[in-house]
């Protein structure tokens, strides 16, 4: 199977159908991890070349934190789960009790907890990707960036770019 060739052919259909399942099974763990129901909207999902990710990021000068796993196997790429201060903050106070003091530098505990959230949203979308063109993916272990929006993309992989990013 050709990945990616079918990758840049994939139907909106198709985008929408892995969101929705990327999303619920996401919603179902993040609100186990939070111990309290959440309601979350359809996130937009887009898969897209590598080199038009600082199309999609508009608030270049907003700082975000950026947790990207690496795909690999049968479907490379990687994918990329941007946070914004508030919601970092309000995650951060879920869970560990704890106000964010500094987003630029956030301690040990507040970076571990915020890449076990992007596992979870990624592993989700990632699962569904698998199960919905029937192949093997693998993945890396996440890392995470605070940086400005602008750098975010700038500063992944520049030694050898991703082709796709989701």
């Amino acid at each position: 199977m050709d990945c990616e060739v079918e990758l840049e052919e994939l139907s909106e259909d198709f985008i929408k159908e892995l969101g929705n399942i990327g999303t619920g099974n996401a919603v179902s763990a993040l609100s186990q991890l939070l111990n309290c129901p959440l309601e979350i909207d359809t996130p937009n999902l887009r898969i897209l070349p590598f080199q038009q990710i600082t199309e999609i990021i508009t608030e270049a000068e907003v700082p975000l934190a950026g947790i990207m796993v690496e795909v690999f196997g049968e479907v490379n790429g990687m994918f990329l789960f941007l946070l914004d201060e508030t919601f970092t903050g309000q995650v951060i106070r879920l869970v560990l009790g704890d106000t964010v003091s500094d987003f630029m530098n956030l301690t040990e505990m507040e970076e571990s907890l915020l890449l076990e959230l992007g596992n979870i949203m990624c592993g989700s979308y990632i699962r569904a990707l698998s199960q919905l063109m029937n192949v093997e993916i693998d993945v890396s272990v996440p890392q995470i960036s605070i940086d400005m929006g602008g750098r975010q993309a700038a500063q992944r992989h520049s030694a050898r770019p991703p082709r796709h990013v989701f």
